[in-house]
């Protein structure tokens, strides 16, 4: 797959995006293990993605069906404009892509929204996958070895807070306490109601 980060507001996003929240543009099968999302009230949101687009509307993590917890969402929206809408409890929003926006240059009114008047429309969302906004997630990672140290001193990614520096965790602690609190509030084969 190709970037999307291909215009300057795109590329800063993309840069503050990995620097804030050490989120990459395309994940990596590595050692760390699976990427968790959870809301900031510790909702799972999904389980892997499959990229961050940037647009002109900002960055968006872009997820299969198949990675989403639905049980933890419900839908507000159906079936009218570009997308679905799906909240969980305490107000994370996804957006279950209905259609491009191929034919739209520009984005609606947003905190990261520029119109860069694009030919190609202002984002490469496409039908059948679920977004989120990356800056309304918690991001752990789930080793693929429960026996795995720190990697960089760091057990999961957080866009907030870094439970890791409170824990006391340092690049080769080998402490595994953060783990002890991931746990999965929902079903990821769940199906959508």
């Amino acid at each position: 797959m190709d970037t999307s980060a291909i215009y300057p507001n795109r590329v800063k996003d993309k840069e503050k995006v990995e620097s804030d929240l050490e989120l990459l543009e395309f994940p990596k099968l590595d050692v760390r293990g699976t990427l968790l999302f959870k809301t900031k009230g510790g909702t799972d949101i999904a389980r892997g993605y499959r990229r961050v687009v940037y647009g002109d509307h900002g960055p968006y993590v872009e997820f299969d069906e198949s990675q989403v917890f639905w049980d933890n969402f419900k839908c507000t929206r159906r079936g009218i404009g570009y997308y679905d809408k799906w909240y969980s409890e305490d107000g994370v929003m996804l957006y279950d892509q209905l259609k491009t926006v191929a034919h739209l240059p520009n984005p609606p009114a947003g905190r990261f929204s520029f119109r860069g008047s694009r030919e190609e429309g202002y984002a490469d969302y496409l039908v059948g996958k679920i977004y989120v906004d990356p800056y309304l997630c918690k991001i752990w990672v789930i080793p693929q070895d429960p026996y795995e140290r720190c990697i960089n001193g760091r057990h999961h990614y957080d866009a907030c807070d870094h439970p890791w520096e409170r824990s006391g965790c340092g690049p080769e602690c080998g402490d595994f306490s953060v783990f002890s609190d991931v746990h999965l509030t929902g079903d990821v084969n769940q199906e959508r109601s």
